[in-house]
């Protein structure tokens, strides 16, 4: 269809224009296509196109939130059946209009005639001038809309006393979720005194726990600056008040301190993808974290004395070495042509003998698996199948044909949509 491939070819666009240009690349550009994405859900029905849509628009509203702190309307429109009638084209809101004004045509057409066979009737029955004539007064009731409640999103409990070293669990609970399709979450902590527990080791980054078992995560990445950041949708017409969307199990890391854990900032959709405003109260957004008195003994110094004239042995201090912090490498763009895929990163330190970049990429949802282990900042290949994809970039020390590697260091994820149409090439002679 002429639309989806324009579609396609501007959210192309604007991912070259991110790569290059980044700073070139506005807002309101992003708003605009998540706009006509979503207006093209009424007349895309093919199912392979509403979910490479779909993906268009998971890409650009986290983006979009990143930009902004707000979570744009992200759900495709449903799709309207057309129906021709002549040269014109009716959908299904023009048919209701129709249809309206058809039967207030035919109202209005029965009250003249009625209102002129009345007359006629008492005229000719020469009906007295002093005669009441009763008329009946119709009052039309509007009914009151009811408002739908506003989402709450709370943390529990409020107050967390732990042994520095132990974890502590804090649930993020939602009310008012039954008009609800999604919400998406950022929390702040203090990474100097809280560390969060990974709820899946499996995967390569540090994540909270999901809530109900029903709940689709789209995005669950806890960031080395403190920053939570989580999207769960598909929370429907079954949830509860106080259901819990996402736990938090939290370890305290400094003996005597306290540190708190706050939700920053909640957006939420309704089933029509459309932004709700979420509720924070300002009683119930922030838990404290508190260290537990724990009674400590103070060991008693012992001397042995040492012989007169004899000097005593000497104590040399125990130097522990401070472990090295590898940066992150900083994912830069992907470079798409009909059939090469080209990832591009950074990392501002130089790789020694046996580090190596390691290339992750998989089809969403899949988590990342290793592709490659190169030297360079780049890495190009072809793709056969169409649809949405998923990569990082981890710092690996190791040896390639042993396949083992010392992770040091990852990029965040990044995410491209691959739109196919290459055939795969025949096999070598």
């Amino acid at each position: 269809m002429h639309e989806y491939d324009e579609l396609i070819a501007k959210h192309q666009a604007l991912q070259e224009q991110l790569a290059d240009q980044p700073e070139a690349v506005d807002i309101e550009q992003i708003q605009a296509l998540v706009a006509q994405v979503r207006s093209a859900g009424k007349y895309i029905d093919r199912p392979a196109r509403r979910e490479q849509l779909r993906a268009i628009l998971r890409h650009w509203g986290a983006f979009a939130y990143q930009r902004t702190g707000e979570y744009p309307a992200t759900q495709l429109a449903p799709y309207e059946q057309r129906f021709v009638l002549g040269v014109g084209i009716l959908t299904p809101g023009v048919r209701a209009a129709l249809c309206c004004l058809v039967a207030v045509i035919i109202m209005v057409t029965v009250a003249v005639v009625w209102d002129d066979s009345l007359f006629q009737m008492v005229t000719s029955a020469h009906t007295p001038t002093d005669t009441p004539v009763l008329i009946a007064s119709i009052e039309t009731v509007t009914p009151t809309a009811t408002a739908t409640s506003q989402p709450i999103v709370y943390l529990e409990p409020l107050q967390v006393t732990v042994v520095a070293g132990e974890t502590a669990t804090v649930n993020i609970r939602v009310d008012n979720a039954q008009h609800l399709s999604g919400v998406f979450l950022k929390l702040k902590f203090d990474p100097n005194y809280i560390q969060v527990q990974d709820a899946d080791p499996n995967q390569p980054e540090t994540q909270v726990a999901p809530g109900a078992s029903s709940l689709e995560v789209g995005r669950n990445q806890v960031i080395e600056d403190g920053t939570i950041i989580y999207e769960a949708t598909n929370l429907g017409a079954d949830a509860q008040d106080g259901d819990i969307v996402a736990s938090v199990e939290l370890r305290l890391m400094d003996p005597g301190g306290s540190a708190t854990l706050n939700i920053e900032s909640a957006a939420a959709m309704d089933p029509e993808g459309n932004s709700v405003e979420v509720i924070l109260p300002s009683d119930r957004q922030v838990t404290t974290v508190t260290a537990a008195a724990t009674p400590t003994s103070t060991p008693t110094a012992t001397t042995t004395p040492q012989p007169t004239g004899t000097p005593g042995p000497t104590r040399r201090p125990t130097l522990t070495p401070t472990p090295i912090v590898y940066t992150a490498p900083t994912l830069i763009g992907v470079d798409i042509s009909p059939c090469i895929v080209t990832l591009k990163w950074d990392w501002v330190w130089a790789l020694a003998e046996d580090m190596w970049f390691a290339v992750r990429v998989a089809k969403v949802p899949d988590v990342p698996h290793s592709m490659v282990w190169t030297k360079e900042s780049a890495y190009s290949f072809s793709f056969e199948e169409a649809g949405e994809y998923t990569w990082e970039v981890a710092i690996c020390r190791g040896d390639p044909a042993s396949h083992h590697c010392d992770q040091l260091a990852f990029s965040e994820r990044g995410n491209f949509i691959f739109v196919g149409g290459c055939a795969p090439k025949p096999p070598p002679p």
